[in-house]
C-alpha cells in the first residue's frame, strides 16, 4: 500500500491526552509525597492564594484609609495624638481584614471546589443519560 495525507497537529508535547496523563500522574506522586490527595494539594494551594489576597487587601485597605484621612482632615494634621489615633485605627481595620480572610479562605476554598465538582458531575450525568 502506498498513498499520501495531509495531517493536521493540534498539540503537542503536555498539551496532547498522553501528555496531560502525564501531568496528572505527576501531581498524584507530588501529592503522594506529601500524604495529600489531589484534592487536598488544590486545596492547600487556593487556601495559600487566598491567604496572599487577604494581605494585599489589608495591605490596600491601610493605604487607601490613610491617603482618605490625608486628603480630607488637612486641618487636624498638626494634632499629632488625633493623627496617631487614626493610624492605629487604620491599623486595626487592616489586622482585622487579614484575620478574617485568612481562616475564611479554607471554607471558601472547600465550597467553590464542591460547587465545581457538582457542575461537572451533573453535566457528566445528564450528558450520559442522552447518550
Amino acid at each position: 500500500m502506498f498513498g499520501s495525507g495531509k495531517m493536521l497537529v493540534t498539540a503537542v508535547g503536555l498539551n496532547t491526552q498522553s501528555g496531560q496523563i502525564i501531568s496528572t500522574l505527576k501531581i498524584i506522586k507530588q501529592s503522594k509525597s506529601k500524604n495529600q490527595s489531589i484534592l487536598q494539594a488544590k486545596l492547600t494551594k487556593l487556601s495559600i492564594q487566598i491567604g496572599y489576597m487577604g494581605i494585599l487587601v489589608s495591605i490596600a485597605t491601610f493605604f487607601a484609609l490613610l491617603i482618605r484621612f490625608l486628603i480630607t482632615e488637612n486641618e487636624n494634621l498638626n494634632d499629632y495624638k488625633y493623627v496617631l489615633q487614626q493610624i492605629i485605627d487604620f491599623i486595626i481595620v487592616s489586622i482585622s481584614i487579614l484575620v478574617l480572610a485568612i481562616p475564611e479562605g479554607l471554607p471558601l476554598a472547600v465550597t467553590i471546589s464542591l460547587a465545581y465538582a457538582v457542575k461537572v458531575y451533573f453535566f457528566y450525568n445528564l450528558f450520559n443519560f442522552f447518550i
